[in-house]
């Protein structure tokens, strides 16, 4: 490049005619951007990249979960929960301690009722009836109009 600095392995910083770039090469704050790299470079690169990790996985993927399970559990549970999403790391990690007053009033009445019956109602002496056919209410003088 004519009129280009270079560095101490020869390679071109920046032309000095250039007022988009400083003389170190970088970009001027306020200067307009180059075209960048072509759409779709990066892309082609991670998909084959995880087209290999893919075919690796299928080859010994299972059997390199036990091995690692086996061998060094912090580095499974580490792997485990970095490929969880966020989302579910956070609603396994977090109690939901809501309390709904209503529900602690129905509770107490409830403790209370069955201390009550507990503790104070009178024990109903009986005997079992047996060799009763099947289908037959069994009443000792009880009748619906006693209520």
């Amino acid at each position: 490049m004519k009129g280009s600095v270079t560095t101490k392995a020869g390679n071109a910083l920046a032309d000095p005619e250039d007022a988009s770039r400083d003389k170190r090469g970088r970009f001027v704050n306020g200067s307009r951007p180059g075209p960048g790299r072509p759409k779709g470079s990066r892309n082609r690169y991670a998909a084959q990249v995880f087209d290999d990790l893919y075919a690796d996985w299928i080859e010994g993927g299972v059997e390199a979960i036990k091995k690692v399970r086996e061998r060094s559990p912090e580095v499974y549970l580490r792997v485990a929960t970095s490929v969880m999403p966020r989302e579910v790391m956070v609603q396994a990690l977090t109690v939901n301690a809501t309390i709904d007053p209503g529900s602690v009033a129905e509770a107490r009445q409830f403790l209370a009722a069955y201390r009550l019956v507990r503790d104070e109602a009178p024990v109903i002496e009986a005997e079992p009836i047996e060799d009763v056919p099947e289908g037959v209410v069994v009443s000792d003088g009880w009748d619906a109009d006693d209520d």
